[in-house]
């Protein structure tokens, strides 16, 4: 199989280059970019296959036949249509923990605890992560939080796909809020299943209070217990100041 030339395919939303070929039986070949079929697979676009299964095969009796033949597939990708365009709020919130919960309300460590065994007294209340003997874990609060630009494509095949994008300083400058939240670094996704909502100010005011409930306490706990966390050096008579009343609340 002989190179015959490089053809360019380009667009307002695509552009990339593919090699032509001409095999012994005088046909013009190509296989386009992979990366290129792996974005037009997801929207539903099909692609012949080569003799080494490589995906975005085209093969034609002419040059003019085979550019003919990659622009009208490709076209169903290029010239797609921007329907939507907004700022979302990508989250997961889930709490780490396992307690036995009776039937009136009280919280108990376990379901042996102060004859409140059986399932005629209470049940398990497992957190969003389900503990138990096999599975353990330390217990507490998990929460992520990203901030992005969705731009939802719709194809001429009718297919639809969302792009994601970082912000830019033009989308934050009037929201501080949103410029608070788009802020946050070192944080990442846990187990928790990743959730998208549509960004507003009452749901970034949440998130907001939400991640500052973390930072006030992990303040709190600072203070009290020291940079190393040492319990041993403790004095437990300041509990009630930092917020600990002795009655499981912070």
């Amino acid at each position: 199989m002989a190179k015959l030339r490089t053809e360019n395919y380009g667009s307002e939303n695509l552009n990339f280059k593919y090699d032509v070929n001409i095999d012994k039986e005088g046909n013009f070949t190509t296989t386009i970019p992979q990366e290129i079929v792996s974005d037009l697979e997801k929207v539903g676009i099909e692609f012949g296959i080569n003799r080494l299964k490589r995906k975005g095969f085209f093969s034609a009796l002419s040059l003019d036949e085979l550019k003919e033949n990659v622009k009208e597939v490709i076209d169903q990708y290029s010239n797609k249509d921007l329907i939507e365009e907004k700022i979302i709020i990508k989250y997961s919130v889930g709490t780490v923990c396992s307690y036995w919960k009776k039937k009136d309300g009280t919280i108990c460590p376990n379901g042996y605890w102060d004859d409140g065994a059986g399932d005629d007294k209470g049940s398990w209340a497992n957190s969003s992560r389900e503990l138990h003997a096999c599975n353990r874990s330390p217990f507490g609060l998990e929460v992520f939080i990203e901030i992005r630009k969705v731009k939802v494509w719709k194809f001429p095949n009718g297919e639809t796909k969302k792009e994601y994008e970082r912000l830019e300083d033009d989308d934050t400058n009037k929201d501080e809020v949103l410029h608070w939240l788009n802020s946050i670094v070192s944080i990442s996704k846990g187990e928790a299943t990743v959730k998208e909502m549509d960004y507003s100010l009452e749901a970034g005011n949440f998130f907001k209070n939400l991640l500052m409930y973390i930072f006030n306490m992990n303040e709190k706990m600072i203070e009290f217990f020291g940079k190393d966390f040492d319990l041993s050096k403790i004095d437990f008579n300041r509990l009630p100041a930092l917020g600990f009343d002795g009655d499981t609340k912070l």
